[in-house]
């Protein structure tokens, strides 16, 4: 692989803009998730990881299961056009799951309360859907 000094060039541009223009402000990112993390962890069934954040990002571990969750991220984008996360991973627990919160240029535009009320609104939403599939298990053996 490699590459010689003109293929590469870009990429060396691109990443002296970066640290021009980002590493002034990781203070203040790390700063933010510590204050974003710890709002989101006093949240019934939230964990946070690493409690506090050692840097602009962190993991959110969520009470519900993430095929549920992933429907409610995708619902209340379409319907809030709210876009909580990129990706949810499955934990070696089928009730719990994994996201990644990252404080950078996006999360500037919400402020720490609506970040919480929007988390609330995904757990309550897909609260709301399991109680009901459990319903509809119970009676007609829907899933």
């Amino acid at each position: 692989m490699g590459g010689n000094l003109y293929t590469v060039f870009p990429y060396v541009l691109a990443a002296y803009e970066g640290l021009q223009r980002y590493l002034p402000r990781m203070e203040a990112y790390a700063a933010r998730a510590q204050e974003v993390a710890a709002a989101l962890g006093k949240l019934s069934g939230v964990m946070i990881v690493p409690d506090p954040p050692h840097t602009n990002s962190f993991q959110v571990y969520l009470p519900a299961p993430c095929q549920a969750l992933q429907k409610g991220v995708e619902h209340l984008a379409e319907t809030e056009h709210m876009w909580l996360f990129n990706t949810l991973k499955e934990t070696t627990f089928p009730s719990l799951t994994l996201g990644e919160i990252v404080i950078g240029d996006a999360t500037e535009q919400w402020t720490t309360e609506e970040i919480v009320s929007a988390m609330k609104t995904l757990l309550t939403s897909v609260d709301t859907r399991i109680r009901i599939v459990r319903l509809f298990e119970g009676v007609g053996g829907v899933s």
